[in-house]
């Protein structure tokens, strides 16, 4: 692990300098005859921009195979935590396993992130499958927690990045199961939903066709005060040092940055939901 985070600063330093220098050649304002000057300028302008896009691609593609190699050892840790009991000598060195699984994750969300400049990766995806796989990686270590999951058929398909769409799951997933510290349910569900004209105001959306997500807990809850604030950065309720309050806030910019929605209800001692949805490929 600590060679991949060695990797991971020595390729975001990469980064950063061929920005820095793109940056400075953009600042560059041809003057007068200057031809030949000017055609280095540009001509390096060109060089460093495919430096970049190639850099940025590799780290990209790096990122992203790793990311599913680590799924693929979290799925074979959930099958042992199956067979194996908390007082087994090998359930620590399973929590450990998981540990360094989740770091690395988060390795490849900050290279993914920056390898992007801090823009989205859109394609056609099913979402059905983004949630099936986050919810394989989250809930096979947490035995407490019951995951009851309802799928639509032949869901609409989506343009969005699949990496940010994993990440706000994972928050609403983080989110519910630390509402429910002595075990619960989270229920998820996916289905096909039309907005029209009559509907869409308070939502902030266009009307048109979208795919809905449900995540749902019975957990502890939230008062109004609380909920009308919980997409607010920096707001947390957790205690000092347990969590940064960017996780729902990140979730409300990269639906936002997707053309959808999100929102929260939730009543103390019922539970909370949150749904979100994301516009339907045409």
């Amino acid at each position: 692990m600590k060679d991949i985070e060695k990797n991971k600063e020595q390729l975001i330093a990469e980064l950063k300098k061929l920005r820095t220098r793109m940056a400075e050649l953009e600042s560059c304002k041809p003057r007068g005859e200057q031809t030949d000057c000017n055609s280095k300028i540009i001509d390096d302008r060109r060089h460093q921009a495919m430096r970049l896009d190639v850099v940025s691609t590799l780290a990209g593609g790096i990122a992203h195979d790793f990311n599913n190699l680590l799924m693929g050892i979290q799925g074979n840790v959930s099958l042992m935590y199956l067979n194996t009991k908390p007082d087994h000598p090998n359930y620590k060195k399973l929590q450990s396993i998981e540990e360094n699984i989740e770091s690395g994750a988060e390795i490849t969300r900050q290279i993914l992130g920056f390898a992007r400049g801090g823009k989205y990766h859109f394609k056609p995806v099913n979402l059905n499958e983004i949630v099936k796989k986050t919810v394989i990686m989250f809930g096979g270590s947490r035995r407490e927690i019951r995951i009851k999951d309802e799928y639509q058929e032949n869901l609409y398909r989506v343009r969005a990045d699949q990496i940010q769409i994993e990440q706000v799951l994972f928050s609403l997933f983080t989110n519910a199961w630390e509402a429910m510290p002595d075990g619960g349910n989270i229920y998820i569900k996916t289905r096909d939903i039309v907005l029209n004209n009559n509907n869409i105001r308070p939502l902030g959306v266009p009307a048109g066709r979208y795919a809905q997500i449900t995540v749902k807990d019975n957990g502890a809850g939230m008062d109004n005060a609380t909920r009308q604030r919980v997409f607010e950065p920096y707001f947390t309720t957790k205690e000092r040092g347990r969590g940064t309050g960017l996780g729902l806030a990140a979730a409300f910019g990269i639906i936002k940055g997707h053309g959808g929605m999100i929102e929260v209800e939730s009543e103390k001692a019922k539970g909370t939901t949150v749904v979100f949805c994301l516009p339907a490929l045409k």
